[in-house]
């Protein structure tokens, strides 16, 4: 990764990610005090805690290029190759919604994940999407419910981990590093599709 080029994190520091995912024992024991969150995700991945380096960059982006990741890991490792059509459907939505971040297009996602039965990486994606901004309660209620600031993040961890989850059992390790890279590269301005994933 290019010295000359910065992260651009919505949560910058390690005190603030740790107010949203509190350090389980493994990464508890390592020293944080003062430290940028994107040194301590470098510093994840070379203990090879690649669960945990997802979950807190997932959480560090900024919603839609953590949204975006989800959607650069799906086609990174999709290994389907006919993908079930309402899966299809909410990555198409997801993208959407990507590319025109308007609360319409927010609001498509939820009964999206809900025809997943929320158990998919495509639902936990749309979640990710709907808990983006925006108000939480159904419109007509007019009332405003803002989401929780890491729903987000916490949706579009699990997704990619679900993503990484799928096929040979034994090389999950290598699709979760793969997804930190297209991560990582996302954080670094680049869009996660520019290298050879396969």
């Amino acid at each position: 990764m290019s010295e000359e080029r910065e992260a651009q994190l919505r949560l910058e520091t390690t005190e603030q990610l740790f107010l949203i995912i509190k350090p389980e024992e493994d990464v508890a024991n390592i020293p944080t005090p003062g430290m940028k969150s994107i040194e301590f995700i470098n510093i994840l991945i070379e203990k090879k805690l690649f669960v945990e380096a997802i979950r807190y960059l997932a959480i560090a982006l900024p919603r839609r290029e953590a949204i975006w990741w989800s959607c650069a890991t799906n086609r990174g490792l999709s290994l389907e190759k006919k993908i079930e059509l309402n899966e299809q459907k909410a990555w198409d939505t997801i993208e959407e919604w990507v590319y025109n971040p308007t609360d319409e297009n927010r609001l498509k996602t939820y009964g999206i994940a809900e025809t997943l039965n929320f158990e998919t990486p495509g639902a936990y994606g749309a979640m990710g999407v709907f808990w983006s901004g925006g108000s939480l309660a159904p419109p007509e209620t007019g009332q405003i419910v803002p989401p929780n600031p890491g729903l987000t993040g916490t949706a579009v961890g699990a997704s990619i981990l679900m993503t990484c989850a799928r096929g040979d059992p034994q090389k999950t390790s290598d699709r979760q590093k793969t997804a930190l890279e297209i991560g990582l590269d996302v954080a670094y301005g680049g869009n996660g599709l520019s290298r050879d994933l396969k």
